[in-house]
């Protein structure tokens, strides 16, 4: 085959093709021109590697012949960088090449044709949803905070160039914007401050996301938009942090290396999985506000120095401090959990603490005799409520007992 029939060949070709002879691209059709971005002059003689990192292949490098029908890989999915800078997919493998193999044996010269195919679609899809997945995953099994944030960081990692990352969020109680995860190369974290005119306090504003290389960076400035801040960035792109309509924060993307640049497609992939960070992040600030209360609540029920309870109506102990232990003569609140409350507090106070009651009438404070553990008398004064949670079967009581006079 002469090297004008496999141009006119290649030619009629509707998929992206690449041409090998020697480990050398001869020729690409017009679809590969249109796939990469670049023209054919510019895609010889380095073929696909013009656009697909070397390394992706391994520590031998790429050779064409893997390719071959007869090699090891029949196809392999591969990450590719656009003219344009976009990073996209593509499905690679070799042409049926029964007819060409013979025409290019008789000619001396082994050949081996490559197909690209985009399958940026497919290959997002998969990644998106497992990136959903991991970060719902992440928001359940973090033991903090700060874990989740590493563990939000290393997700999008995987998806975009995250080398430089940071999460901002704006705290409602004292309007503080403050940087709760922030790794970037030249800058060091910066301390919580009050909302300023920085790119990042600009989408949190606006709600919108953001891609601000130098040109956009330098207009908003000339504007007054924005103040300069921060080590200059070869891009910015920073999405909006959005949980049942409100902006709660800003994530943000930044390159500093020649080349790497955010696109529409990484804003797309940032503000798709920006909902679910939102989501894991206020779940898990619930979590331990919930946490601190619930600790705050112990350490003061277990500090009153009167003895408190929480039980069922039906006399089951569900809590009690050390001062209820050793108001009855018990060394440890075990013991107790063991016993009904009214075999504590005796059957006068369990007749009034029985009774239904509704209203402000759920309160009640009473005197009653009772018996310590050694049997001594003790006259205590109770004052409790009944807690109601749907069903009157199962209200609990709550209350405090000290001894009276």
């Amino acid at each position: 085959m002469s090297e004008q029939s496999l141009s006119n060949w290649v030619g009629q070709l509707g998929v992206a093709i690449f041409v090998y002879r020697g480990g050398v691209c001869v020729d690409v059709s017009p679809a590969a021109e249109g796939l990469t971005g670049y023209t054919r002059s510019e895609l010889l003689p380095a073929g696909l590697l013009k656009v697909v990192d070397p390394s992706t292949f391994g520590a031998g490098g790429f050779d064409p012949r893997m390719f071959d029908p007869a090699g090891p890989i029949s196809g392999a999915e591969v990450p590719y960088r656009t003219k344009r800078g976009d990073r996209r997919w593509a499905l690679l493998g070799a042409a049926g090449l029964t007819d060409l193999e013979r025409a290019s044996a008789t000619a001396g010269q082994p050949m081996t044709v490559m197909t690209m195919l985009d399958i940026t679609l497919k290959k997002r899809a998969e990644t998106l949803q497992d990136a959903l997945y991991r970060i719902s995953a992440a928001a359940h099994q973090a033991g903090s905070l700060e874990t989740l944030y590493e563990a939000i960081h290393s997700i999008i990692g995987q998806l975009l160039p995250a080398d430089n990352f940071f999460i901002a969020l704006a705290d409602p109680d004292d309007d503080l914007l403050r940087f709760v995860y922030f790794v970037d190369q030249n800058d060091p974290p910066p301390a919580p401050r009050r909302r300023g005119r920085t790119l990042t306090e600009y989408v949190l504003a606006t709600g919108e996301p953001l891609i601000a290389p130098p040109p956009v960076l330098d207009e908003l400035h000339r504007r007054g938009e924005v103040d300069l801040v921060g080590s200059p960035a070869e891009d910015w792109l920073g999405v909006p942090l959005k949980s049942l309509g409100r902006t709660i924060g800003v994530l943000v993307l930044q390159s500093y290396t020649k080349g790497v640049n955010f696109g529409e497609d990484d804003q797309e992939i940032l503000e798709f999985v920006s909902t679910q960070i939102a989501m894991a992040i206020e779940r898990k600030r619930a979590e331990k506000v919930l946490k601190e209360t619930g600790e705050r609540y112990w350490r003061l029920f277990e500090r009153n120095l009167a003895g408190t309870f929480l039980a069922k109506r039906n006399g089951k102990i569900l809590e009690i401090n050390a001062a209820f232990s050793e108001l009855f003569g018990y060394e440890k609140p075990s013991e107790i959990l063991k016993l009904s409350l009214w075999d504590l507090l005796g059957d006068a106070a369990r007749r009034e603490l029985q009774r239904p009651r509704l209203g402000s009438q759920r309160s009640i404070s009473l005197t009653a005799d009772a018996t310590g553990k050694d049997g001594r008398p003790l006259r205590l004064e109770i004052a409790a409520a009944q807690l109601p949670d749907g069903q009157p079967s199962g209200e609990e009581l709550e209350g405090t007992v000290v001894r009276a006079g």
